[in-house]
C-alpha cells in the first residue's frame, strides 16, 4: 500500500467515525415531588441491545442532574462502567438514595436510582447519557431528559394532604361497609345471624369516621397555634434586639449587632447571644470588610474593644473562628506574648486593629462590647 492508499484508508477511518444516537428508555416517577410528603422518586435508564441490533458493546450509563433550563452547570450523581462494574455515586447528590445498576452487553443494561421522601435539592433536569460502539465500529451515544419539578408545601397542601385522606378514608368505610352487608347477608342465610350484630359492626364505622374527624380539627388547631407562635416568636425577637443592639446596614448580604451595653460576660455567653438571635460572633475575611465594621462601629462611644469571632483556646497558636472553622488571615490578629490571651478583639487605641486579649468582658477600665453577624433574613 502507498502513502496515497494509506491517507485514503485513514479518511474513510475517520469518517465512519460518527457518533451514532441509540434509542434509551428514561423513566422517572412522579415528575412532581413535595418534600416531606411525596414517598419515593425513582429514576431509571435502560437501553437494551435486542431491542436496537445497532448497537454492539455497551461501555457505561451515566446520570446527571442540572438545576434548571438556565444553569449550565450539571452533577453527576451516579455511574455504572464495564471496568469497576459497581454503581458509583456522587455522596453529595445521593445521600438516601438507593441505587442499583448492571451492564449486560447480550441484554437489557440499567442503572436505577430511588429516594425516599425526596428533599428539594432533588429537584431540576435528569440526563441519561449511555456510551458504547456500534457493530460497525461507530461510537455510539444516546441522551435522554426527564425534568422533576417542585410543588412547594404550604398549608394549602397540606390540607389537600388531608382532603385525600378523608377521600380514601371515606373509600375505605364505603369498601368496609359494603363488605359488612355482604358478609351479614351470608351469616344471615347460613347461620341466621342477627341484625344485633350487624348494627355493632356499623356503630363500630360511626366511631372511626368520628376519631379521623376529630384528628382533623386536632391538626387545624396545632397549625393555628404553630402559625401565631412563630410569630409572636419573631416579634419579641425583633422587639428585644431593638434594645440590645446597635445595627449596622446591610453589607453582602448581612448586618453587624453591637452590643449596646458594658456586658460582664465571657466569649462563650457572647457566642451564645449572637446564636440565638440567628448569627454567630463577627468573622471579618477580607480588609474591606474591616473597614466596612470600622465605618461602623466608629459611630458610637463608651468602650475601646470589641470582641469577635477569632480564638485559638485549646489549640495555642492556631487561630480559627468559632463558627465556619476557617482560619483566620494574617493580618485579622497581632498575637501578644502569653498563653492566657486567646481571643480576638478589635481595639480602639490601635486603630481599630485586631489583637489577642482575655476571653471575657470585664477589663474595667476598659469597657468592651461584642460584635454578632446575621444574615439580613434572619430578623
Amino acid at each position: 500500500m502507498n502513502i496515497y492508499q494509506t491517507v485514503a484508508a485513514f479518511s474513510i477511518m475517520y469518517v465512519n467515525w460518527i457518533v451514532e444516537v441509540l434509542p434509551m428508555e428514561m423513566l422517572v416517577d412522579p415528575q412532581t415531588i413535595e418534600p416531606g410528603i411525596t414517598e419515593h422518586l425513582l429514576i431509571n435508564c435502560s437501553i437494551s441491545k435486542s431491542s436496537d441490533p445497532k448497537l454492539d458493546f455497551l461501555y457505561s450509563i451515566t446520570i446527571s442532574r442540572t438545576a434548571d433550563n438556565e444553569s449550565e452547570t450539571s452533577f453527576e450523581v451516579a455511574s455504572v462502567n464495564i471496568f469497576t462494574k459497581e454503581v458509583t455515586q456522587n455522596n453529595a447528590e445521593v445521600e438516601g438514595v438507593v441505587s442499583v445498576g448492571q451492564l449486560n452487553q447480550n441484554g437489557e443494561s440499567f442503572l436505577s436510582l430511588q429516594w425516599m421522601y425526596p428533599v428539594q435539592r432533588m429537584v431540576g433536569i435528569y440526563k441519561c447519557e449511555a456510551h458504547g460502539m456500534s457493530p460497525s465500529g461507530k461510537a455510539a451515544t444516546e441522551n435522554s431528559f426527564k425534568n422533576v419539578k417542585m410543588r412547594n408545601l404550604d398549608f394549602t397542601s397540606v390540607a389537600e394532604q388531608l382532603r385525600l385522606i378523608k377521600i380514601q378514608s371515606n373509600k375505605t368505610i364505603s369498601e368496609i361497609n359494603e363488605r359488612i352487608i355482604k358478609q351479614a347477608s351470608e351469616f344471615q342465610k347460613e347461620k341466621g345471624l342477627k341484625d344485633v350484630a350487624l348494627d355493632g359492626l356499623r356503630n363500630e364505622l360511626v366511631v372511626k369516621n368520628q376519631e379521623i374527624l376529630d384528628l382533623k380539627q386536632v391538626l387545624g388547631e396545632l397549625n393555628t397555634t404553630t402559625v401565631n407562635f412563630i410569630k409572636a416568636l419573631n416579634a419579641r425577637l425583633e422587639s428585644s434586639s431593638q434594645w440590645f443592639f446597635k445595627v449596622s446596614p446591610v453589607y453582602r448580604g448581612r448586618r453587624y449587632y453591637l452590643s449596646q451595653q458594658d456586658p460582664v460576660v465571657r466569649s462563650e455567653e457572647a457566642m451564645a447571644t449572637c446564636v440565638f438571635y440567628g448569627g454567630y460572633l463577627a468573622e471579618i475575611d477580607d480588609m474591606e470588610e474591616h473597614a466596612f465594621v470600622v465605618t461602623f462601629i466608629q459611630q458610637f462611644s463608651g468602650f475601646n474593644h470589641v470582641l469577635l469571632g477569632g480564638t485559638d483556646e485549646g489549640h495555642e497558636g492556631l487561630w480559627l473562628y468559632r463558627n465556619s472553622n476557617s482560619t483566620l488571615p494574617s493580618w485579622a490578629i497581632q498575637p501578644r506574648q502569653g498563653t492566657h490571651f486567646n481571643c480576638q478583639y478589635l481595639y480602639k487605641g490601635d486603630n481599630w486593629a485586631a489583637l489577642d486579649s482575655h476571653c471575657y468582658l470585664n477589663l474595667s477600665p476598659f469597657p468592651g462590647r461584642f460584635l454578632c453577624e446575621i444574615p439580613k433574613t434572619v430578623i
